[in-house]
């Protein structure tokens, strides 16, 4: 469980120059003066304030590195980078593709059991896939 202040703050934060990081290192300190006892995440904000710890907010999060070694490597949510992929006209997705990007099931792991082509769903493609069995039957 943690909090999470100021959500994407980061690319903002650099448009206001020092403003902006004096503003985020303000809302860093404010929030841990609340003593919650729980640790509070910054999403897209590399230069977090200790002990705020800054997250991965995309897509792509292998290269990514909290700003302090003793810091774990958290990942939040794919919002950022996931439709800007989708959306895009002129680029269309295979299926597969889509599936990997959205991390709605493993293609290896099944692909491993099946002997070829195969699928294990997960998380929102599992709970997806129950409303269409529901709309097939109906």
């Amino acid at each position: 469980m943690s909090h999470m202040i100021e959500n994407e703050y980061g690319p903002e934060s650099k448009a206001f120059g020092f403003a902006g990081h004096s503003y985020m290192d303000w809302d860093g300190k404010m929030v841990v003066g609340m003593q919650t006892g729980v640790p509070w995440v910054m999403c897209k904000e590399e230069d977090a304030p200790d002990p705020v710890i800054n997250t991965c907010n995309g897509v792509y999060c292998d290269a990514f590195t909290p700003n302090q070694p003793y810091k774990p490597k958290m990942w939040t949510e794919a919002w950022s980078d996931c439709c800007a992929i989708i959306w895009r006209k002129e680029e269309k997705l295979k299926n597969y593709e889509l599936v990997e990007l959205l991390d709605i099931a493993d293609l290896i792991k099944g692909a491993n059991v099946a002997g070829g082509r195969g699928y294990y769903l997960k998380g929102a493609g599992a709970r997806l896939n129950m409303p269409l069995i529901q709309f097939a039957f109906d």
